[in-house]
């Protein structure tokens, strides 16, 4: 049945890739991070260059985006080095990073041949995309969005949005011209 299928799909993706992380870091580490609220179904996002990596009272693994995830115990810090050779290197593109809704990719086909119009390589097609994000739209946090889909609203009629407008637009932009995309949020640390 259909319904099996699917939540095997969804296991395994979040399973997918998963790699110990090192709980040993060389030498001393250059940042410590004190965790609180944690639970076991939290996930904790350290920095793309991050190296030597260790984990207090806990052991965790990393899936293939970087996120550290809880295998036995609760982790109460995070000490990283970053300035030795990352631990957690970028995932290459899967098909994941190409998939989105049917209806979404034939609602933004006509605004998306009329933006990569003459753009033939991935680089230019997301360059033209993140063109017009920059010039025809405006960021607000005051806007009503109306009845429908808020990406399809934000693209078509309102053109007003706060930053996960862009971010999911620009990268269902891409993905419906054939450019792997993602959307990753988190926090400077400095």
């Amino acid at each position: 049945s259909p319904a099996p299928a699917a939540a095997q799909r969804r296991a395994a993706s979040t399973t997918e890739g998963l790699r110990t992380v090192r709980t040993d870091p060389a030498g001393k580490a250059a940042v410590r991070v004190v965790l609180s609220g944690v639970s076991r179904q939290s996930r904790y996002l350290v920095p793309l260059g991050a190296g030597a990596v260790s984990v207090a009272e806990a052991s965790v693994t990393a899936d293939r985006f970087g996120a550290l995830r809880p295998e036995r115990g609760l982790p109460t810090e995070v000490r990283f080095d970053i300035s030795g050779v990352p631990d957690f290197p970028p995932a290459e593109p899967t098909a994941d990073d190409l998939r989105m809704p049917a209806k979404l990719a034939r609602a933004m086909g006509p605004l998306l041949r009329q933006w990569t119009q003459g753009a033939g390589t991935p680089e230019e097609k997301v360059e033209a995309i993140a063109g017009h994000l920059r010039s025809d739209f405006m960021y607000s946090l005051e806007y009503k969005r109306g009845p429908g889909d808020p990406l399809l609203d934000f693209l078509g009629e309102n053109r007003l949005g706060h930053c996960e407008y862009f971010a999911s637009a620009m990268a269902m932009l891409a993905r419906a011209a054939g450019v792997p995309a993602r959307v990753v949020a988190g926090y400077r640390v400095a």
